[in-house]
């Protein structure tokens, strides 16, 4: 499955759950460090494995909330790179 899959299906649980006026489960942070976050995010991502990718991205979101928006937008565009090169 492929990033943009698993990106969707996350969408679609994440509105799901939104229109049941539920609460999304918040991934349990990781206990390593800020650079093992950082580094585990862009591989998480990379690999397609989402729950690792959720849960550096709240360890980031709570040790260290602006690398989270830096690693964020990185890891964004990249994405957006490869859906457009797979068009």
């Amino acid at each position: 499955m492929s990033q943009i899959d698993q990106l969707e299906r996350f969408r679609e649980a994440l509105a799901h759950a939104a229109a049941k006026g539920g609460i999304p489960p918040r991934p349990t942070p990781i206990s390593i460090t800020i650079w093992q976050a950082m580094s585990l995010l862009q591989k998480a991502v990379r690999r397609g494995r989402l729950e690792l990718a959720l849960q550096a991205a709240s360890t980031l979101l709570e040790i260290a909330p602006d690398r989270f928006w830096r690693r964020a937008g990185i890891t964004l565009s990249r994405i957006s790179v490869l859906q457009t090169c797979q068009r």
